[in-house]
């Protein structure tokens, strides 16, 4: 299970001191999808990006990272983990549901232990998720077989049409492949990002791409696949990984293990 990163401070050194520590962390499987300096940077990292757990300083230029989660919309909300100079606000933090508080400087070991927080409340959250999923599946159609809550929750292609199915929170929804402009993996759902909206479904990247049956979409991370021809742009953050802002405004970061793939839909881009 993958987990998304961001991180929130205003000073550049301590918030390139978290990203190494973050990616030591190899055990995690994490994403670090982007960084911010202030509040305002960091509302439009978390619109644009799926974002587990935001590692959050509390003061900072402007807005303070407790302002900030007052602003951030309930359901865009990610898990917070407090990284601050000041032991003084821990009591508070907890109070605003903070999964964890690190005192800087952090050791990787501290750290280690608020990821295996984090992850515990990932997969908490997720299995709720299921269940309150498959109880509205249920309830829509008591009569159905496993193979056909199997064929609902993954998506069915339609008889005599390009369109595929696709259960978004128990409403199945008519989706034309060329309208998807990219996936994302949310625990053991995908978020399906379309032209006109979002849409979630469980099940995993491979088997949806598989239901897609089509190559308009190009995996470029174990959890993450675009269609090219939404790509706007991409970027080199080294170390053969690149960052795909797409034309509405998403930013997602490949892998190394899909360099080549980047390859393809940079030459797809300038053909």
């Amino acid at each position: 299970m993958s987990i998304r990163c961001a991180i929130v401070d205003d000073e550049k050194l301590a918030r390139e001191g978290l990203r190494i520590l973050l990616e030591r962390c190899e055990a995690f499987d994490l994403d670090i999808v982007g960084e911010a300096e202030d509040v305002s940077e960091a509302m439009l990292l978390v619109r644009r990006n799926r974002v587990d757990v935001l590692f959050l300083d509390i003061n900072m230029p402007g807005r303070s990272g407790f302002e900030m989660l007052s602003a951030v919309e309930p359901e865009r909300r990610p898990w917070i983990v407090f990284v601050t100079a000041y032991p003084e606000y821990a009591v508070r933090g907890f109070e605003a549901s903070a999964v964890d508080y690190l005192l800087k400087p952090v050791s990787e070991q501290r750290l280690s232990e608020s990821l295996r927080r984090v992850r515990k409340r990932i997969a908490e959250k997720d299995e709720a998720a299921r269940t309150r999923a498959m109880q509205r599946l249920l309830t829509n159609d008591a009569r159905a077989s496993v193979g056909d809550l199997r064929g609902i929750l993954l998506g069915a292609r339609e008889s005599n049409s390009s369109r595929i199915l696709i259960n978004d929170s128990g409403r199945r929804s008519a989706v034309d492949p060329n309208d998807i402009v990219c996936i994302q993996a949310a625990g053991d759902y995908m978020c399906v990002t379309t032209r006109t909206g979002e849409l979630v479904c469980r099940t995993t990247l491979r088997e949806l791409m598989q239901a897609l049956g089509t190559q308009r979409c190009i995996r470029i991370h174990r959890s993450a696949a675009v269609n090219p021809e939404y790509v706007g742009e991409i970027v080199s953050i080294g170390r053969s990984r690149y960052r795909l802002v797409m034309n509405n405004g998403i930013s997602l970061e490949s892998s190394r293990r899909y360099r080549t793939s980047i390859r393809r839909i940079a030459a797809s881009i300038s053909g």
